[in-house]
């Protein structure tokens, strides 16, 4: 019997067998093509708060935007044909925007509330004066005259139980304290027991408890838009209050809103 001998491979064999290993690596080594972004384009066209802002360009699977942001035209569609329909807005962008209207809805809002408290303390002050009767109201003037204005207006006492009345002429102020502590427009709020007509004795004493400057009636001059020069105001409206100043040539004006 022969002996059965294993013969070696050739290396033709071996490199064909080679080949074929490197052939099958290379089949099984290529890469799975990535499948197409299932979201499209849009532009919102309305804010939506789990979307984005209007003018914002985002992606969105076609089932959101078909039953959901294009229902009542609140986004479009963007596709090469087709652009942006409105001008595009960048998010960050658009919070500076918000971030800066915020800023400046807070300042008016502090603004209005300083207002309201200012016109709220000088309906005080004019429902403090109007709780008081016209002979209360003529004493009440008579005794500011006589206290002076700010510890500038002096009197004089004679005796320690009287006090005289102070002086047109030794009134001591200026057109800058006129200016600085009497408002450009003062109102008079008509009730019950301030009515028409209002005189300049009661004007007086409104700018008094305003400013604490004890103003002369003779120094008072009021007029009307229409009818010119008044004595008093018998009728609700704008007036022009004129003040003259003693040693000073022109009268500093103010207007009274009577309501």
């Amino acid at each position: 019997m022969f002996s059965s001998i294993r013969s070696r491979p050739t290396a033709a064999v071996r490199q064909a067998a080679a080949g074929t290993k490197q052939a099958v690596r290379t089949r099984t080594s290529r890469k799975t093509p990535r499948r197409p972004d299932p979201k499209i384009p849009v532009q919102l066209l309305k804010d939506f708060d789990n979307f984005g802002y209007r003018g914002e360009v985002i992606k969105v699977l076609p089932s959101v935007m078909r039953n959901y942001l294009h229902m009542g035209n609140g986004a479009a569609y963007i596709t090469n044909e087709v652009g942006p329909r409105i001008p595009v807005v960048d998010k960050s962008d658009f919070r500076a925007q918000q971030a800066q209207l915020a800023q400046e809805k807070a300042a008016e809002l502090a603004l209005s509330k300083q207002r309201a408290a200012e016109k709220a303390a000088r309906e005080e002050e004019i429902g403090k004066v109007g709780a008081l009767s016209l002979d209360e109201l003529s004493n009440l003037f008579q005794s500011m005259k006589n206290s002076g204005k700010r510890g500038k207006q002096q009197s004089s006492i004679q005796d320690k139980s009287t006090q005289q009345v102070v002086e047109s002429s030794e009134i001591t102020y200026t057109s800058l304290d006129i200016s600085s502590d009497i408002p450009e427009t003062f109102y008079v709020q008509l009730t019950d027991q301030i009515t028409l007509p209002v005189t300049k004795e009661l004007l007086a004493m409104q700018m008094y408890n305003m400013s604490g400057i004890d103003i002369p009636v003779s120094t008072i001059t009021l007029g009307h838009e229409k009818e010119g020069e008044v004595k008093e105001i018998n009728s609700s409206g704008k007036y022009i209050l004129s003040l003259e100043i003693p040693g000073e040539r022109e009268a500093v004006e103010r207007i009274v809103i009577v309501q």
